[in-house]
């Protein structure tokens, strides 16, 4: 217990106060801190310290957030007690572990917090990536790698990483074929194709040989 000592505690009628080390804990009473006020006892003014009782119950439930507990099935717990909890789907206390038990200690309830984790593999198409059977929590990443001559449009990369968010991996990229900038004739017209990687389209820009202006068409291209 923590002592917490009044103004002029020698005085009578004054007090001091005992509170348990543990926001969790109170004693049997349900009482989190204890006052007592100095009084005539045995022929004196002292404090009756035998009226303070010890800290020895876990009065609230596990802090536990995503989890379920079996907390409410029964009215009391005291120390070396302890209750059953579950995380929430998609969390986990360790690789593969959903389940614990929350002990009750003189610090209050000791437990492991449940993460959110992405469970499957990441599916990142026409790629490889270094994905292995783990924990992986949010933040945590893997690398992945494009399939032959294949680039992530975006990035113009053939390597990239992937994030595990709260609503798993997050979007899911795609490895596409690189188009090299080309020009070709139609009718008479001469066509400039140039790739946009940011958006997967192609500009088409129609030349009049008559001198007249030039017209564009966008096409989307995929592979």
């Amino acid at each position: 217990m923590n002592q917490n000592l009044g103004d002029h505690p020698r005085y009578e009628t004054y007090s001091l106060s005992y509170s348990c080390k543990s926001d969790d804990m109170t004693n049997m009473a349900g009482e989190h801190t204890q006052v007592l006020t100095c009084t005539q006892y045995n022929g004196t003014y002292a404090y009756n310290r035998t009226n303070v009782t010890a800290c020895d119950r876990c009065f609230n439930p596990p802090p536990l957030d995503y989890a379920n507990t079996t907390f409410t099935s029964r009215p009391v717990w005291v120390i070396g007690d302890q209750a059953n909890a579950t995380c929430d789907p998609s969390h986990q206390v360790a690789h593969n572990v959903t389940q614990q038990l929350v002990n009750c200690t003189i610090l209050g309830w000791q437990m492991l917090p449940c993460q959110r984790v992405c469970l499957e593999a990441p599916n990142v198409t026409n790629a490889t990536t270094n994905w292995v059977d783990n924990m992986w929590t949010v933040n945590k990443n893997v690398t992945a790698n494009c399939l032959g001559n294949l680039y992530f449009p975006k990035l113009k990369s053939q390597t990239r990483s992937v994030n595990c968010t709260w609503n798993g991996w997050d979007n899911t990229p795609i490895c596409m074929q690189e188009r090299a900038a080309s020009v070709a004739s139609r009718n008479g017209s001469r066509l400039l194709i140039m790739e946009d990687f940011n958006h997967g389209k192609i500009d088409w820009q129609n030349r009049d040989p008559h001198g007249g202006p030039d017209t564009h068409e966008e096409l989307s291209c995929w592979t």
